[in-house]
C-alpha cells in the first residue's frame, strides 16, 4: 500500500505479516535487513530509501495487531527464492520477487 506520490520525493509503504507464519518479532530483533521481503503489489514502484512501516496483524504470543516497526526499503525489486530463516515449519511461500528492508 502506496502511501505516498513518488512525485513528491520518497514514498511509506505498508507491509503486513503473520507471525503465526512468519517470526517477525526475531527477525526484527536480529537487527540485520530483512532480505527476500515477498514483494506482490507496487513492487516495480518501491526504491531504496522509501520509508516502510510494519503490520503485524493476528494476535500471536499475545501481541494485538497493529504498527510494530518503521523502516527503510533497501534494495529495487529482483528476483530469488526466500530466504527461510524465520519462516515457521511447513508456511514458506514460493513468490519470486522481493525487495530487502531494514526495520527499526
Amino acid at each position: 500500500m502506496l502511501l505516498a506520490d513518488h512525485n513528491r520525493g520518497m514514498a511509506t509503504w505498508l507491509f503486513q505479516c503473520n507471525p503465526a507464519k512468519f517470526r517477525i518479532f526475531d527477525a526484527v530483533a536480529d537487527g540485520r535487513p530483512i532480505r527476500n521481503w515477498a514483494a506482490k503489489q507496487n513492487r516495480t514502484q518501491m526504491r531504496p530509501g522509501d520509508d516502510a512501516v510494519l503490520w503485524v496483524g493476528g494476535a500471536d504470543r499475545g501481541y494485538p495487531a497493529g504498527v510494530y516497526a518503521i523502516g527503510r526499503i533497501r534494495s529495487v525489486e529482483f528476483a530469488g527464492r526466500v530466504d527461510s530463516r524465520y519462516w515457521s515449519s511447513g508456511a514458506t511461500p514460493e513468490p519470486r520477487h522481493f525487495i530487502d528492508i531494514k526495520f527499526r
